[in-house]
Order: structure tokens, then C-alpha cells, then sequence
């Protein structure tokens, strides 16, 4: 059972480069200048999911770029989709509801353009835009 106040989580995943603490402090970075590198990141990330997302469903119809306009960067790596009734469907698809595209699941191709671009930014820009960032913060240390 959850603790109280706690949602339970599920499906969480995470990812953890060992020594990179320990080669960051021993090279004289300080905490807090990771902390804004961490800070601009999660706000970058979020915009690049909102605005891929919203480029992606431009593509798919009406519905879907009506239902982008749901999309909001709540903050630093918060991004908030749906509110209206049919947004989920718009995503999601249908298999009973006809005003609806096809169904597409809850698997790995899920969505038609809000998942579709967190997949797209995991897989091909996280990992770039996550060491552009803390570059921006160690590169002096390397002059």
C-alpha cells in the first residue's frame, strides 16, 4: 500500500552513469552549478516534447492538432496534455467510438503524437541535450 499523501508509481525507469558524481566533485564542479544545468535541461526537455508534439499532430488532422492545443509546460520537465473530454481519444484512438482514429494501444507505438514525441526525444535527443547542458558547466574546467 501507498504511503499516505503518495500515489504508488508504476513503470518508472531511470538511468545512473556511476563515478560521474564523484568525477564531477573531484573536478571541482559545484553542486549548485549542476543543479542549473539539471534545471535547464528539464525545462529545455519539456519545451522540445510540447513543440514536437504539437509538429507531429499538425500532421495527423484536425483532431489531433485541436487536442496539441491541450499541451503545457507546467515547468521544469512537467508536461501537461489533455482536459477536454475527447483529448485522450485523439491520442489514444478508439476501437468503439467511430469520431475517433484507430486504436492505437497502450504498448510501446502507443498515441499519435503526444507519445510518439516523449518516445522520439527519449530515443534520440535526451541523451544529446542532457551532455550539451552539463557541458555548458564543466567546459571551463577543460581550458
Amino acid at each position: 500500500m501507498a504511503a499516505k499523501g503518495k500515489r504508488p508509481t508504476r513503470n518508472k525507469s531511470s538511468a545512473q552513469i556511476e563515478g560521474l558524481e564523484g568525477f564531477l566533485k573531484d573536478m571541482g564542479v559545484i553542486p549548485a552549478e549542476m543543479k542549473r544545468a539539471e534545471q535547464v535541461f528539464m525545462t529545455v526537455a519539456a519545451a522540445t516534447v510540447v513543440a514536437q508534439a504539437k509538429a507531429l499532430a499538425a500532421g495527423q488532422g484536425r483532431q489531433q492538432q485541436s487536442a496539441a492545443g491541450t499541451l503545457v509546460q507546467l515547468g521544469q520537465g512537467i508536461v501537461q496534455y489533455g482536459g477536454t473530454p475527447w483529448a485522450m481519444g485523439a491520442e489514444f484512438g478508439s476501437i468503439l467510438y467511430g469520431q475517433f482514429p484507430e486504436w492505437r494501444g497502450n504498448k510501446e507505438d502507443a498515441g499519435y503524437f503526444f507519445w510518439p514525441a516523449v518516445r522520439d526525444f527519449r530515443d534520440e535527443d535526451m541523451i544529446n541535450l542532457w551532455v550539451r547542458e552539463v557541458w555548458s558547466v564543466v567546459e571551463g574546467l577543460f581550458t
